[in-house]
């Protein structure tokens, strides 16, 4: 994963006319922090089938009204969602000039060609707005 990061930063700061340098001859810095949180989903499903036929012993014949056949299903869903943060940091004072981020569920399918595709993607949407625009 730590390659993968660093590989797709690399390669959207230098499409922006940034160069990697050593750090101690560098402007900025860029630090990255994963983090990965279990979220729960409960719904909650209740269905009705309409109308049906009973018998009422006062009447002769079959009685249609309100179902009794009521059904109610619930249903917990569990999964991952991943975030990435990447900070930019100035150097010189060690100030954070800019940070972008980035939430989405995790899939455990990926390839490792798939899991390169996804970050490469998700670094590309954080680093959209970077460098951030002057203020007019």
């Amino acid at each position: 994963m730590d390659e993968r990061v660093r590989n797709a930063v690399n390669d959207q700061l230098q499409a922006k006319g940034l160069k990697l340098v050593a750090a101690d001859k560098a402007d900025i810095l860029v630090n990255y922090l994963t983090k990965v949180d279990k979220e729960v989903n409960v719904d909650t499903f209740t269905t009705n089938y309409g109308y049906s036929p009973f018998y009422d012993p006062n009447f002769i014949g079959p009685y249609w009204g309100p179902s009794a056949n009521v059904s109610t299903q619930t249903v917990v869903r569990e999964y991952n969602v991943g975030t990435l943060i990447i900070d930019i940091v100035d150097r010189k004072t060690d100030k954070l000039v800019w940070r972008g981020s980035l939430a989405d569920t995790l899939q455990k399918q990926y390839t490792p060609q798939e899991r390169i595709t996804a970050v490469n993607k998700a670094v590309a949407n954080i680093l959209t707005n970077f460098p951030p625009k002057a203020d007019k």
